[in-house]
């Protein structure tokens, strides 16, 4: 039962996500946003290229997969996104992201011939990120990735990288969204 509550609460974290990304409006400047030195670690992830509105078949697909590789989440759920749509984009458009979670180090990912969803064993490789805690309701993430975005290009960073969404906690599903937080971190570079 708390599976199926988290899996729930997760997917409709994921799923704000994609669907605010799109709706990138005016700047807050409340954001606090900060540098962070990441080391480098291992996750693992279905990517997938095309509407954000499949997330949840791919979303569906990792539980599945994981689950029947035994595979061990080391943390929470990973949202990364390759490209991010802007204000004016279409929301079927074809994008590339990918949700996952981090692993150990040592694990090992087994390929089986009767699993079609190819799960990958990757590598977070990305030094410096430009990071904020999010703490709110979903559909004001869009907002907060705008404000780091801001920050970087006021402090004169350049983007290095993905943008990438943990999902820290969720409360409770009757949980008022004022409750729910994350972590938002953008690969940059001087």
């Amino acid at each position: 039962m708390k599976k199926a509550i988290l899996f729930i609460i997760i997917l409709c974290f994921v799923f704000s996500v994609s669907q605010d990304l799109t709706g990138f409006g005016a700047i807050s400047g409340k954001t606090e946003v900060e540098l962070k030195e990441i080391e480098p670690f291992v996750y693992v992830s279905l990517s997938h290229k095309g509407p954000l509105s499949n997330i949840e078949d791919v979303i569906t697909d990792l539980i599945t997969t994981i689950q029947s590789l035994n595979v061990n989440p080391q943390g929470p759920m990973i949202g990364i996104f390759h490209t991010v749509p802007g204000p004016n984009d279409p929301e079927d458009m074809e994008l590339e992201w990918e949700v996952g979670f981090p692993i150990a180090e040592q694990s090992y990912i087994q390929a089986r011939e009767e699993i079609k969803t190819k799960l990958e064993r990757k590598v977070w490789k990305h030094p410096l990120v430009a990071s904020t805690m999010y703490s709110g309701p979903y559909q004001d993430m869009g907002e907060t990735i705008t404000d780091i975005f801001q920050w970087m290009e006021t402090e004169g960073y350049d983007k290095a990288g993905p943008v990438l969404a943990t999902f820290l906690e969720a409360g409770t599903p009757d949980a008022p969204p004022s409750e729910l937080k994350g972590e938002i971190w953008i690969p940059c570079k001087k």
